[in-house]
């Protein structure tokens, strides 16, 4: 059986966090979730980030819950820079010029 992976963007990770019934995608979204058994989960972390400060912006503390739930370490990875590093940051590559 091959392996299968979804990297999700903040899109999807976002509408993961809706309240149930709010919107069809949402609940797609969710549903989709609930089935994709043996499939490996990637969250980039500015993903997760980007998420989670609209929703502390927002005051969506529900949603906030709904996105800690969601991100369980046996369902979610947590896809980060030292995981799959693409070489020097912009960061460094302004301190070298």
């Amino acid at each position: 059986m091959a392996l299968v992976a979804v990297i999700l963007d903040s899109s999807p990770l976002g509408l993961i966090t809706q309240k149930s019934g709010k919107s069809p995608d949402g609940d797609a979204c969710r549903a989709w979730m609930e089935n994709a058994h043996g499939v490996r989960i990637y969250v980039p972390e500015v993903a997760d980030y980007e998420v989670r400060r609209e929703l502390i912006r927002a005051q969506k503390h529900g949603s906030i819950v709904r996105l800690d739930r969601q991100q369980s370490p046996d369902d979610f990875r947590r896809l980060c820079h030292s995981v799959c590093p693409q070489g020097q940051t912009a960061d460094e590559r302004r301190v070298a010029s």
